[in-house]
């Protein structure tokens, strides 16, 4: 691309305008609709409980924002294969064992999650998917983040990552173009829908925090297949501007609005350093929960040829403490389940959902 294609490219800030242009008129329409009780999917920090199958009885619970289905992805620069990272192998690895490290480190920040006692009460009402979890806090898997929140993605899009911060970047950043993709619902709404029941999947509220401020989704995707090449996403070519990459990076209050520090993050983080010593129980995790074709005494082998160490038995080094886990327990108990039961709504097309999908008591 030329400087002078460049220079005629829209800012970041061009683009959002253009969204929420669309949005207004969007609500607008939707108003109009016979049907339209309240708009509860337009407001920020509210959940619809929704089917992840259509008739099924397994419930998500989707976060609401002004665009609720309109789906949004922010890079900071534009890749002709563009794939999620657990297709992206580094060059010191062979495809095995990225593989099989990547899901090993996976299954080890599972096996803390399956413990943790808020987290067990959830998945006894609503279904909480481990793996596009894992993938918010940084591991390798075959999801690509998503949102339904243009300022999230936006963020994204105008920021690089450096040692767990984010620092807005300017016009000489990479080739000064970023992208922006957007699947809209008046376009694909039959498309989309079938994304709900395979590809995409919502984690909406969580009772960790990032993947909750950030509006969370993810769609998962095959290998050797191309987001670039899925139906149904517009791609936006924008040019990186310093002045509106700060605007963005300030209105996400320097990132602290949608990266919240929790405990996870700092679990998640030793999980992933190199000297990090893994258990035995991910291990035997991983080989069933990600359909792994080397056996246990494998995958030690190709930890250990990698420089990555693993110790018998299930203790993990990362795990909560008796302290953490307390702490944690007595907050949802004391304020956690009641704000969450507070901001669930009832969709308009959901009038038959089982009585104690969620309840108040534990």
């Amino acid at each position: 691309m030329t400087e002078e294609e460049k220079r005629a490219l829209p800012t970041i800030l061009d683009v959002l305008e253009e969204l929420a242009e669309k949005e207004y008129f969007w609500h607008k329409d939707w108003a109009r609709q016979p049907n339209f009780l309240a708009p509860h999917f337009a407001e920020d920090g509210e959940y619809m409980i929704t089917a992840i199958k259509s008739h099924s009885r397994q419930y998500k619970l989707l976060p609401g924002s002004q665009s609720t289905f309109t789906l949004y992805r922010g890079q900071n620069r534009y890749f002709s294969n563009c794939v999620p990272s657990l297709y992206r192998k580094p060059k010191a690895y062979t495809e095995d064992e990225w593989t099989v490290i990547s899901r090993v480190r996976t299954a080890e920040f599972m096996w803390i999650l399956i413990k943790h006692p808020v987290v067990r009460e959830m998945q006894s009402r609503i279904v909480v998917d481990l793996v596009p979890l894992a993938q918010h806090y940084g591991f390798p898997t075959e999801y690509m983040d998503i949102t339904n929140n243009k300022w999230v993605a936006a963020f994204f899009a105008v920021t690089q990552f450096d040692d767990d911060t984010y620092t807005p970047v300017d016009e000489q950043f990479e080739e000064g173009v970023g992208v922006f993709y957007v699947a809209d619902p008046k376009e694909n709404m039959a498309q989309q829908q079938l994304w709900f029941e395979d590809k995409l999947q919502t984690l909406g509220f969580q009772y960790f925090a990032r993947p909750t401020r950030q509006y969370s989704m993810v769609y998962r995707m095959d290998e050797k297949e191309d987001f670039n090449q899925i139906v149904g996403w517009r791609k936006i070519l924008f040019r990186h501007d310093r002045r509106a990459s700060e605007i963005v990076y300030n209105m996400a209050w320097n990132q602290e609005r949608w990266f919240p520090k929790d405990v996870l993050s700092d679990k998640a983080r030793m999980i992933r350093s190199d000297g990090y010593e893994v258990s035995e129980g991910a291990i035997k995790l991983a080989i069933p929960k990600f359909n792994l074709s080397q056996s246990e005494d494998e995958v030690k082998a190709i930890l250990e040829r990698n420089g990555l160490r693993w110790h018998a038995g299930d203790e993990i080094a990362a795990d909560y403490t008796e302290v953490e886990i307390a702490d944690d327990w007595r907050q949802w108990c004391e304020f956690g389940r009641a704000d969450l039961m507070r901001r669930i709504k009832q969709p308009f097309w959901l009038y038959d959902l089982p009585e104690g999908v969620l309840k108040k008591n534990g």
